[in-house]
């Protein structure tokens, strides 16, 4: 019986350990919100398909990572003005430097002016997805947010016919629970580079 107790006992504190490393002490929160500047538009609306981010030095250099809960669907940017913000990614990382991070929209992307919408296209943003390079290093244990901050009146291009192109003019900017998030951000025109 003595040792049927330990046994239990043994296997109680190895699951306990476990699922102390799965849970994962040393990692950190990532909220990823949308945001905007006012423009003159209508409405100005993208569809957020995945959100992908690589972190720095780890074991797998130059591979990708999606963010497990993304909240897909259509945004109006222009309902995320004046403060107005929305929760589009939320992940549980390891702690270290995210380098670059890529914003996959989907192909419903519209822009309504004078009551009509038309397309508003994106270049390779579908596929190879709008590219940040962020060097945002994560604290084990605290709780960020990064903040991407699309400026839809500069963002948008008429060509003419009715053809309107994003060419993103975005800013990113984050904040921890108990500590400033270190990050220096630059943003990048859709690529074909993975």
């Amino acid at each position: 019986m003595k040792y049927t107790i330990l046994a239990v006992l043994a296997l109680f504190f190895a699951a306990a350990c476990t699922n102390e490393q799965e849970t994962g002490k040393d990692n950190a929160v990532l909220k990823v919100l949308l945001t905007d500047a006012p423009a003159g538009y209508q409405e100005v609306l993208i569809e957020i398909d995945s959100v992908l981010y690589h972190m720095e030095g780890s074991m797998e250099e130059g591979s990708w990572k999606t963010l497990d809960m993304v909240n897909h669907g259509s945004y109006n940017l222009l309902d995320l003005t004046d403060g107005m913000d929305t929760l589009i990614a939320e992940a549980t990382l390891p702690a270290g430097r995210i380098s670059q991070m890529r914003l996959v929209l989907g192909h419903h992307n519209r822009i309504m002016v004078d009551s009509t919408y038309y397309d508003l296209e994106t270049p390779s943003a579908e596929t190879s997805g709008l590219k940040f390079q962020l060097k945002a290093d994560l604290e084990e244990g605290q709780v960020y947010r990064m903040w991407i901050d699309f400026d839809a009146a500069r963002s948008v291009m008429e060509t003419g016919n009715g053809k309107f192109i994003l060419h993103p003019v975005i800013r990113t900017f984050a904040e921890g629970d108990s500590a400033a998030m270190h990050m220096t951000s630059l943003v990048s025109l859709p690529d074909t580079t993975m």
